[in-house]
């Protein structure tokens, strides 16, 4: 036949082709992926290794093999989701961190750390690898209730209000340049400004700020990418959300869940290849780094190349600082519960009721992490404390499982709506699904009291928003 050498696009020689290709192209990724942790290992190693105790070195490899393989899966069926962040987060914190910690002998916070309390450590956080397991492949008893979740979270939004949505992106840019300055909100260190005399209240007030200028934009830009519509609208909004909140004007957690999470919203081939996973490695390795440089100084006063060589220069021993305390605090949350007990749960019902003010509840539990360190007696209590040290000051080991097995049942959940999806809708987990993935790595870090109170505030403001643009309402 004459049409013999054409292809066409629905012939099986095409879609036998492109699945080769597909393949292809994601065995280079994971490839890849496995090149760079490897590499990683090797550069963060140091040339004099001062502690190397066989069972704990073994510990750590198993959980870091097994961290590895989790995280390679879990690309393989989406290139971004909840469990890559998670398995993400937990290779960099307790494997890369912790094992350059301890072959340096030198832990964030404090000096020495027995092979003892770290051999501990490592085993609750397989425990925990494990509760998660079972949590992702387990069926509940709650299905019932979970599909009219995910109806809500699937039902569909419609921008049909451009212009007041761009209003309120405008509106909230001007109030953030009128009391702050335009100068000032470029740098962390001087965007600072409090909007009521209480604490909580500003706080949460500011934060709802926040997450009204990000879902304005990502409302619009959704409606763009879909429909092509509303080009100008989309350019003055994102506009009006880099000068309110500039990357390097606010906390580093909120500017990559903001910005990433646009990026999330707009691009579909991120959608289809295996490339956030190498964003994400290259903004956890530089672009970080290079935000903490405005943590306590004027936009004026950083020297981005300076900055920018010294992290290069130490990037095997940056590992040591503060930042990366996960393990750190997950090591001291064992000692507090050796000495002290658990807390029955205590300090996860403070973080339920975050939102009860303390001069109503006096005795309202603070953060886990400064929990600990005001029982250590020290003056800086400004701690991470993550999800596993979380769960074992509540509850102990059982806590560990149960918490494990919980957040691996809301991890798939989660996925499970985003990922398997009516292409042709507008969604409400479309909008609010990016930003609280990449908020889940800082919730992953801890602590659990500030990082839910920031979800939640992202949460209620998307439900308002999405509401006024549903469809079926």
């Amino acid at each position: 036949s004459g049409d013999f050498g054409k292809v066409n696009n629905a012939s099986p020689y095409y879609i036998v082709t492109l699945d080769r290709r597909n393949s292809t192209k994601r065995f280079l990724s994971y490839f890849a992926l496995l090149f760079i942790i490897i590499l990683l290992l090797w550069i963060v190693t140091p040339s004099h290794i001062i502690r190397n105790n066989w069972l704990v070195m073994v510990t750590f490899l198993i959980n870091g093999v097994l961290w590895t393989c989790l995280l390679l899966y879990e690309v393989s069926k989406h290139p971004y989701s909840f469990s890559v962040i998670h398995w993400t987060f937990f290779l960099l914190f307790f494997f890369f961190a912790a094992i350059v910690q301890y072959m340096n002998n030198e832990f964030p916070w404090i000096d020495y750390r027995s092979d003892s309390v770290l051999i501990r450590a490592n085993l609750i956080l397989t425990l925990w690898t494990f509760g998660v397991i079972v949590g992702q492949n387990t069926r509940t008893l709650m299905a019932n209730r979970k599909s009219r979740l995910k109806e809500k979270l699937t039902s569909r939004i419609e921008c049909n209000h451009i212009m007041a949505t761009v209003a309120i992106a405008m509106i909230i840019a001007l109030v953030r340049v009128k009391t702050i300055g335009l100068s000032n909100l470029l740098s962390r260190g001087t965007s600072s400004y409090s909007v009521s005399d209480n604490g909580a209240i500003s706080m949460l007030i500011e934060k709802c700020m926040q997450a009204t200028s990000y879902f304005s934009t990502a409302i619009i830009v959704l409606a763009y990418k879909k429909r092509k519509c509303g080009l100008g609208a989309m350019i003055v909004s994102m506009g009006c959300l880099l000068i309110a909140y500039p990357p390097t004007g606010i906390a580093r957690y909120a500017a990559a869940a903001i910005y990433l999470g646009i990026l999330l919203t707009y691009s579909e081939k991120l959608k289809k290849e295996n490339i956030f996973i190498f964003i994400l490695l290259g903004a956890f390795s530089f672009v970080l780094p290079v935000l903490n440089a405005f943590r306590n100084l004027a936009f004026n006063e950083v020297d981005l190349f300076e900055t920018l060589k010294d992290i290069t220069d130490n990037f095997s021993t940056m590992w040591l600082a503060g930042d990366y305390d996960a393990y750190t605090m997950l090591t001291l949350a064992i000692d507090h519960v050796s000495t002290n007990g658990v807390t029955w749960m205590r300090q996860l019902v403070g973080v339920a009721l975050f939102w009860v003010p303390r001069a109503i509840w006096k005795n309202k539990p603070v953060g886990s992490g400064y929990f600990i360190a005001d029982n250590l007696g020290w003056t800086f209590k400004n701690l991470s404390c993550p999800l596993p040290g979380e769960a074992y000051i509540n509850l102990g080991v059982i806590g560990v499982l149960l918490g494990g097995i919980l957040i691996g049942k809301i991890m798939r959940f989660l996925d499970n709506c985003y990922w398997y999806r009516n292409k042709e809708d507008d969604r409400r987990i479309d909008v609010v699904y990016p930003v609280t993935m990449m908020m889940f790595f800082f919730m992953c870090r801890g602590d659990l009291l500030s990082s839910a109170a920031y979800m939640v505030a992202y949460i209620v403001v998307c439900y308002i928003m999405s509401y006024v643009y549903r469809v079926d309402k």
